[in-house]
C-alpha cells in the first residue's frame, strides 16, 4: 500500500506532471474513492431506512449529471 502511495504522490509519476489548473493522478485518484465511499454509504443508508446527508445526495445527483 505504501508503495501505491508514494506512486500517487510522485512528482516523477507522469500523472502528476500537470499544467496549471490541471488534477494530478493523486487528486483524481481520492476524489473516486470519496464519491465511491459517499455512494456506497447512501446506498446502505436507503437499504436500513435511514436517510441520506444532503450533501451526499447533491454529490451524487451531481455525479449523475455529469455523467450523462
Amino acid at each position: 500500500m505504501t508503495s501505491t502511495v508514494n506512486f500517487l504522490r510522485s512528482p516523477a509519476t507522469p500523472g502528476n506532471q500537470v499544467e496549471d489548473g490541471e488534477e494530478t493522478l493523486a487528486a483524481q485518484f481520492y476524489e473516486e474513492v470519496r464519491v465511491w465511499m459517499g455512494k456506497f454509504d447512501a446506498e446502505e443508508r436507503h437499504a436500513s431506512g435511514e436517510p441520506v446527508p444532503e450533501d451526499v445526495e447533491r454529490l451524487l445527483a451531481q455525479l449523475m449529471a455529469g455523467s450523462v
